[in-house]
């Protein structure tokens, strides 16, 4: 599946760096370093950035419920949601609601920590959203 890499707001909400991480989470930010903390109201809505399949959907403790959507060489990570809106398998399109945020895991306020993969390595998330 060829993928557009055109930037799109996946979450309305702000990047939070820092000292600051540690207002939304339990984990420090040295744990972030694969993602990004975007702070959000609870339940905003949160959309596809891509076209793929949905890898699995799930929840842990540490990463509450989350999404993995597989498009190509590209695996896109959600975490911390309040609600799933899609299913392990199903296709979505980009722009697509997928979910919304949450506190689940060890979120201490709203947030969405958003992961980008490729090739099954971290990668720098800013180049695959607008916010």
């Amino acid at each position: 599946m060829k993928q557009n890499l055109k930037m799109m707001k996946i979450v309305e909400g702000t990047i939070i760096k820092g000292k600051d991480v540690k207002k939304y989470t339990n984990v420090s930010e040295a744990d972030q370093v694969n993602g990004l903390i975007i702070a959000a109201e609870l339940d905003a809505p949160i959309y596809s950035p891509c076209t793929g399949q949905v890898a699995n959907v799930g929840g842990n403790l540490l990463d509450g419920n989350w999404i993995r959507i597989q498009a190509g060489l590209y695996t896109y990570i959600f975490n911390h949601l309040h609600q799933t809106f899609v299913g392990t398998g199903n296709i979505v399109k980009k722009g697509q609601l997928i979910g919304n945020v949450g506190m689940s895991g060890l979120a201490i306020k709203p947030h969405l920590r958003y992961e980008v993969n490729k090739n099954f390595k971290p990668i720098n998330p800013t180049d695959f959203i607008d916010i």
